[in-house]
C-alpha cells in the first residue's frame, strides 16, 4: 500500500505541474492580446486623430497634463520622409501574488539597509497602499533639503 501513495502524489504533482503551465500559457496569450490592442490603438490615433487634446500622463508619480497631437507619432527620417515611431509596449501584472508583493518589499528593505539605495529608491520599488503620497511627500523633503542646502550654503560666502 505503501506504494500506492507516492504514485499518487506523483500523479497529483504532475496534474497541478500542468494546470501551472496551462495558467501561464493562458495568461501569456492574455498579455500578448492585450499588447496588440495597444498597438491598434496608437495606429488609430495616429491615422485619424486630427485634432490636439490634452491627456493626463503619470510623470515622477504625478498626473500631469500634456498636450497630445498625432503628429508626436512621427518622426523624420534622412531625406526628409515621416516615418512611424516604433513603440516598445511592455505588458505586466500590476500587483502578483501578497507574496511575490512581500518578497519584493523584504529585497527594497534590505538593499535600502546594506546601504545601495536611498529611501525614495527603496519606496518606488515596493508594493503598497498609498505609495504615490508617500512619493510626493518624499520629493517635497528632499527639495526642502536641498533648498535649505543652498540657502546655507549662500550664506557661509
Amino acid at each position: 500500500m505503501g506504494g500506492g501513495g507516492i504514485t499518487a502524489a506523483s500523479a497529483i504533482e504532475a496534474m497541478q505541474e500542468m494546470s501551472n503551465k496551462r495558467s501561464r500559457m493562458i495568461s501569456r496569450q492574455l498579455h500578448e492580446a492585450f499588447r496588440d490592442a495597444v498597438r491598434m490603438e496608437i495606429e488609430v490615433e495616429r491615422e485619424f486623430n486630427y485634432f490636439s487634446r490634452t491627456v493626463n500622463v503619470l510623470e515622477d508619480g504625478e498626473s500631469v497634463e500634456r498636450t497630445f497631437e498625432s503628429a508626436m507619432l512621427e518622426r523624420e527620417a534622412p531625406g526628409g520622409v515621416y516615418v512611424p515611431i516604433e513603440f516598445y509596449i511592455r505588458v505586466r501584472a500590476q500587483q502578483e501574488t501578497k507574496y511575490s508583493a512581500s518578497s519584493q518589499n523584504e529585497l527594497a528593505l534590505k538593499m535600502l539597509a546594506a546601504g545601495i539605495i536611498d529611501p525614495a529608491q527603496a519606496a518606488e520599488l515596493m508594493v503598497f497602499e498609498g505609495k504615490e503620497q508617500v512619493l510626493k511627500e518624499l520629493r517635497e523633503r528632499q527639495s526642502a533639503q536641498t533648498e535649505q542646502a543652498k540657502h546655507q550654503g549662500g550664506t557661509n560666502e
